[in-house]
């Protein structure tokens, strides 16, 4: 990481994404390894990185963006920060929708993946209405999903219908 750094300091352009996803994968492993104060920064940063990234080039770091967001709702979750990680989630699902509105076929898988987290997220601070709401539509496009594609996203279907 620390030659990603120095790279980014005299190539920013070529090299800030590879620095992002370094620091995306750093805060996973941080997290993993009960460092969530580390993890946490770790992926603001990699956030904060994609935001920019995103400004220049929307169609490549949106849904990196987005999943970078989902990351941090959830590891904001495991520490009981839920309203912070709803916003986070909530964040992400935005973006996801938008990406899916202009790619279905592209996106939709991962916004439905998103939807369940909001679900989870909605159902932790007891929004049971809007948890189900989620949840729902998660449901609905791997419906749709699975008359398309039924070995690529049957599993993903089962998963929806069975969370709570």
């Amino acid at each position: 990481m620390t030659i990603n750094r120095r790279l980014v300091l005299t190539h920013p352009g070529a090299f800030e994404s590879d620095l992002a996803e370094t620091v995306n994968g750093l805060s996973q492993q941080l997290f993993e390894l009960g460092r969530p104060d580390e993890a946490l920064t770790a992926i603001e940063e990699a956030i904060a990185t994609y935001r920019r990234l995103a400004l220049v080039n929307a169609d490549a770091f949106e849904p990196i963006l987005a999943n970078a967001l989902n990351s941090l709702g959830n590891q904001l979750a495991a520490l009981g920060l839920l309203q912070e990680a709803t916003a986070a989630t909530t964040e992400a699902v935005t973006l996801q929708r938008r990406l899916a509105r202009a790619n279905p076929e592209a996106y939709e898988p991962n916004l439905a993946t998103l939807l369940q987290s909001l679900g989870n997220r909605m159902a932790e601070l007891d929004r049971q209405r809007e948890a189900l709401a989620a949840t729902t539509e998660a449901v609905a496009i791997n419906r749709r999903l699975v008359l398309v594609n039924r070995d690529g996203f049957e599993h993903d279907l089962a998963k929806g219908r069975t969370r709570r």
